[in-house]
């Protein structure tokens, strides 16, 4: 059986900076496209926000 794990905030951001520096390289070398990259690592990337649209019901007049 596994020993106890703890969160370490900074070990996790090594963790994401390490894994935005492979990105970046994997970029910069043409590997991935910057949006082949903003779809596997965004969760909103899959949403068409720019079509959205927000609707309000009633009114805020108070």
């Amino acid at each position: 059986m596994k020993g106890l794990q703890f969160y370490d905030p900074a070990e996790r951001a090594r963790e994401k900076q390490q894994a935005r520096d492979e990105d970046e390289a994997d970029r910069r070398s043409g590997k991935v496209t910057s949006d082949e990259l903003a779809a596997r690592n965004g969760f909103f990337s899959s949403l068409a926000i720019r079509q959205g649209r927000i609707k309000f019901r009633g009114s805020f007049d108070g």
